[in-house]
């Protein structure tokens, strides 16, 4: 073991005995000294970060998903569409023939996409594919090429983590209004 292995948890015990200390302090003034609680805050603060990268185990990269705690749960296989105004998306026919998206948080490799009409008809539905051709990385960009047969007017796009053939009513992972002028 090197030094630094031998003084983190010296350094550990030493701030624990230290925090106890400072805990009796702000039990004896009753919780109303706020320099004895400001102190056992920041204590228990430092204490935390220390602790916590450890315990974890592994550091965020991009081929790691990010830790997971008790108040933000990651979301899964986020799929979301660039330039689009909040829930809507509007695409001029003659120029936008590509829509731009991401996934984050990818843990699968099926996704597909669905473009129904106001009726609920399906007007186009394909697999969504990587912008680089492999998903090898945990976010990805992908493109939607809109079919030229469409028609001017207003859609419903659905996003999905599963194959065109698993796609039902519900289970789509995200939905915009499309609107092709």
């Amino acid at each position: 073991m090197n030094k630094k292995e031998y003084l983190f948890p010296i350094l550990l015990i030493l701030l624990t005995v230290v925090f106890v200390g400072v805990s009796l302090a702000v039990i004896l003034t009753r919780g109303k000294s706020a320099k004895w609680v400001n102190r056992k805050m920041k204590i228990g603060a430092l204490m935390l970060s220390m602790t916590l990268p450890s315990l974890a185990g592994a550091q965020v990269t991009d081929s790691l998903p990010p830790v997971v705690t008790c108040y933000y749960p990651v979301i899964l296989n986020e799929m979301t569409i660039n330039n689009s105004e909040g829930k809507m998306l509007k695409i001029q026919k003659r120029k936008d023939k590509i829509i731009k998206g991401n996934i984050t948080s990818r843990v699968g490799n099926n996704f597909s996409y669905s473009i129904k009409d106001s009726s609920g008809n399906e007007v186009q539905a394909q697999e969504v594919l990587p912008a680089d051709g492999n998903f090898d990385s945990y976010t990805e960009d992908f493109e939607i090429e809109i079919n030229r047969k469409i028609k001017h007017g207003e859609y419903i796009l659905y996003l999905y983590s599963m194959l065109v053939s698993e796609q039902t009513k519900n289970n789509h992972t995200a939905v915009y209004k499309l609107n092709v002028r």
